[in-house]
C-alpha cells in the first residue's frame, strides 16, 4: 500500500482494516466537483490520488470511497442542425419544476401509504375497502415511476447543457431526493395487492 500511497495513507487504512470497520462506501463520479471535490479539499479530508497517468483523476480514501474527477468532455464546434435541436428542448425551469413535483408527488404517496395502513387498523377496514384504496395507490406509486423515468430520459446532456449553475444545483438536490425516494422499497411502504382482490 505504501509504495502506491504515503505512509500514513498505508497506515490509516491498515488501522481501519484491523478494526474491521465497515463503514458506508461511496464512489461519487463527477465532471463538474463541487468545492468538497478539489484536489486540495480531498486531500485534507484523507483522500490519496491514485497513482498513473490516466486523465481521470482516481481519489481514493482508506475507508475504500472514492471520487473520481472526469474531465469535462471537449467542445465539439455546434453545427446548425445541432443549435436548432438544442433550442427545441425542453426549458431548465420545466424540467426543475417537473423534479420538484415528482419530490411532492413522492412524499405525498409516502403520507398517503401510512394513512392506509392506520385506517386499516384503527376502522378495521374490510377487505374490499383496504383492496381498492390499495389499489388506487399503486396505480398512483406506478404513474410516479413512469414520470420519473421520463425526466431522466428528458436530461440528457444537451438539456443539461442549457442549466445555468443555479438550476444545475436545484435540479441535481431535487433527484438526489428523487433517488433517495426511488431506494425505499414499495412494498415496506404499502403491502402488495393481492393476485386475486376479496370478495
Amino acid at each position: 500500500m505504501s509504495m502506491f500511497y504515503d505512509r500514513p495513507f498505508a497506515n490509516t487504512f491498515l488501522s481501519l482494516a484491523r478494526k474491521g470497520a465497515r463503514a458506508k462506501v461511496d464512489v461519487v463520479v463527477t465532471n463538474a466537483p463541487r468545492p468538497a471535490h478539489t484536489p486540495k479539499s480531498l486531500k485534507a479530508s484523507g483522500y490519496a490520488l491514485q497513482p498513473g497517468n490516466t486523465t481521470t483523476q482516481y481519489w481514493v480514501h482508506p475507508s475504500g470511497s472514492q471520487v473520481w474527477l472526469v474531465p469535462p468532455p471537449k467542445a465539439v464546434p455546434p453545427t446548425p442542425a445541432a443549435d436548432a435541436a438544442a433550442d427545441e428542448g425542453e426549458d431548465p425551469a420545466d424540467l426543475i419544476e417537473s423534479a420538484e413535483s415528482l419530490v411532492e408527488t413522492a412524499l405525498r404517496l409516502f403520507q398517503q401509504a401510512g394513512d392506509i395502513k392506520r385506517r386499516k387498523v384503527s376502522r378495521n377496514q374490510d377487505a374490499k375497502d383496504y383492496y381498492r384504496t390499495r389499489k388506487i395507490w399503486w396505480g398512483d406509486y406506478d404513474k410516479w415511476k413512469r414520470e420519473l423515468a421520463d425526466l431522466r430520459d428528458d436530461l440528457d446532456p444537451a438539456a443539461m447543457r442549457r442549466f445555468s449553475r443555479p438550476e444545475f444545483d436545484r435540479m441535481q438536490q431535487a433527484l438526489e431526493q428523487l433517488n433517495s425516494a426511488e431506494k425505499r422499497p414499495a412494498a415496506d411502504l404499502l403491502e402488495p395487492l393481492e393476485a386475486v382482490p376479496p370478495r
